[in-house]
């Protein structure tokens, strides 16, 4: 785990991650990382931050960089074609669950060494979209929101 607290701000259209110490307050801006969508949170527990994120014919490629130390991480996921999004990190950092949309909608687990596990995809299971992956805190399980839309037909009498 990391002993580092972050706090993530938009300024401007940017992301922006600055160390904050509860006594002496906030502290340096750290490396920015040019993903987009930072709602559940680019950094994963170890504090690596998602730095990039850029999808191509050649796959999926991500570049990872540790606000603790440490070498920048790239990888590209050569059988991730067309455009995914970022929904989590696992537990132990290892490790981001991604998720496709459309048709062939498909949830991913994409290890940082370039390997990759579909954990769901449409019309192989319940629902149709699948959401929010959250590991357990053992890292054995994962709580997902699995969202099914249901559809009834009413006729009203007398009213």
């Amino acid at each position: 785990e990391a002993n580092l607290c972050v706090v993530a701000e938009e300024m401007a259209g940017k992301q922006v991650l600055t160390t904050f110490d509860p006594l002496k307050g906030r502290g340096e801006k750290l490396p920015q990382s040019d993903y987009p969508d930072f709602g559940r949170g680019i950094l994963s527990p170890q504090g690596r931050l998602i730095e990039k994120m850029k999808q191509g014919p050649e796959g999926l490629h991500i570049r990872v960089r540790s606000l603790t130390g440490g070498a920048v991480e790239e990888v590209t996921f050569k059988n991730l074609i067309g455009y995914y999004e970022f929904t989590g990190w696992s537990l132990d950092g290892k490790g981001i669950y991604l998720y496709s949309t459309g048709d062939n909608a498909t949830s991913v687990y994409a290890g940082l060494n370039g390997e990759t596990h579909i954990l769901w995809k449409r019309g192989t299971g319940p629902g149709n979209d699948f959401w929010n992956p959250i590991p357990s805190p053992d890292g054995r399980r994962l709580a997902v929101t699995v969202v099914i839309y249901e559809m009834n037909a009413w006729m009203l009498e007398n009213f």
